[in-house]
């Protein structure tokens, strides 16, 4: 890698944080699950439910219908929270080019399941970046970058900027971005 060119990836470190905030959230909703259907037992045993909910008095019916439908949406948050978590890994393809000699930004990312993309983005000068770290980001070096740049044409020039998630060293990566 020469000068002109700077690679920035993904690394299993920047996601870190973000990856436990989503296995604590799928383990709540595990764990809640998990009580519903100790509610679902005991109300069953509470009615003498045991082949259909309709056999049952009515407020034996009512409370297996709550019991299942409270079942149903915790399920279906359970299964969201665990999409979300493993959406996360598809972040790890991610890769930020940087190319100074032919002023061009290239980021490269896969999304769900198979799909690629890449974006090319012209550009003059870098003229800020701005890191955003959170408690485990600070602890294993990782974190955010925004960096703003700016697009000179004919007819007028224009700020712009990207977000480039997960990244390890930030600040020694500011540092390399700004020193031209």
């Amino acid at each position: 890698m020469d000068k002109e060119t700077i690679v920035l990836k993904t690394s299993i470190k920047g996601i870190l944080d973000v990856l436990i905030k989503k296995l604590i959230i799928v383990a709540i909703a595990a764990a809640f699950y998990a009580a519903s259907d100790k509610v679902r037992k005991y109300v069953a045993n509470k009615y003498h439910i045991t082949d259909s909910i309709f056999k049952a008095d009515i407020l034996g019916t009512v409370s297996m219908v709550l019991v299942y439908i409270v079942m149903a949406v915790l399920f279906i948050l359970l299964l969201i929270a665990l999409y979300r978590f493993l959406i996360l890994f598809y972040e790890l393809g991610r890769v930020t080019t940087i190319d100074f000699s032919s002023g061009k930004i290239t980021i490269k990312k896969y999304d769900f399941p198979f799909e690629k993309q890449i974006f090319e983005k012209k550009f003059n000068k870098i003229v800020g970046i701005e890191i955003v770290q959170k408690t485990i980001d600070r602890a294993v070096k990782c974190g955010n970058l925004y960096i703003e740049y700016l697009v000179l044409s004919k007819n007028d020039s224009k700020l712009r900027g990207i977000e480039v998630p997960y990244v390890h060293n930030p600040a020694d990566i500011k540092d390399r971005l700004l020193e031209d």
